[in-house]
């Protein structure tokens, strides 16, 4: 059996919850987005537009994927995750074509109709996530694939609330990140580092290890041992400079 942290079911309702955050908390802005949807976002080379639009278009990871054929071997989450940083240029060039394609209006109604759309294709597979879909970037566990996607929706909903800070009023826990999936998003990404090295670690600041294993901070020894802690008093944090970011 597949080495599992979190059950699909769970995966999936986080995934809907994590998304769902995003979109109500943008949807007050006004698809303007508060006169700044034209603005270069905290992700460089990205406006806001384009970083919103984004999140919903990775959905179509999900959507478009059908069950791979018989005897097709699943590529790991690391390595699906490893095919980002060589297509990031086609990521960026497809992220604009999108957003010039979503028309003036209409930002929050593709928002909804992708997250909602990804839900009704994962409900169509097997509840279990074992099953292996050709995705875009190779075949895949669904269950792996899910977690791709929430990843994605993490990270930039943290891109999100950095992109609008001094803009919006984030006071009284008004921010698009949904601390439940940042936690298992921190430790799915902390688990292929175990898997690759064998450590015994956890997360004890989740915001800077997310940010550390994804390349959103430089690679830092003082804040890794900040961001992981041994899981035994007798441990120590690795060097993971080789290992980082992650993706």
């Amino acid at each position: 059996m597949p080495h599992h942290l979190t059950t699909l079911t769970t995966l999936t309702s986080l995934l809907e919850a994590s998304t769902t955050r995003v979109v109500t908390w943008l949807e007050p802005l006004g698809e303007h987005l508060m006169h700044s949807a034209g603005k270069e976002s905290a992700l460089p080379g990205w406006t806001i537009r384009e970083l919103a639009v984004h999140v919903a278009k990775s959905m179509d990871a999900i959507i478009l994927s059908e069950q791979a054929p018989p005897g097709i071997a699943p590529m790991t989450l690391a390595e699906y995750l490893g095919t980002y940083p060589g297509r990031a240029q086609e990521i960026a060039v497809s992220a604009r074509e999108a957003s010039a394609q979503v028309e003036e209006g209409s930002l929050f109604a593709y928002m909804r109709s992708q997250f909602a759309a990804a839900g009704r294709t994962i409900a169509a597979y097997p509840a279990d996530g074992d099953t292996v879909v050709a995705a875009r970037r190779g075949p895949v566990t669904l269950h792996d694939l899910v977690i791709s996607r929430l990843i994605e929706v993490v990270v930039h909903a943290s891109d999100l609330r950095r992109s609008f800070t001094g803009i919006v009023d984030m006071s009284a826990g008004n921010v698009p990140d949904h601390a439940e999936a940042q936690r298992v998003v921190a430790n799915e990404l902390l688990d292929i580092i175990i898997t690759r090295g064998g450590y015994s670690l956890e997360v004890s600041d989740v915001s800077m290890w997310i940010d550390l294993a994804t390349g959103r901070r430089p690679y830092n020894t003082a804040e890794l041992a900040q961001a992981l802690s041994p899981k035994f008093t007798a441990g120590g944090i690795p060097d993971l400079g080789r290992m980082l970011p992650i993706v």
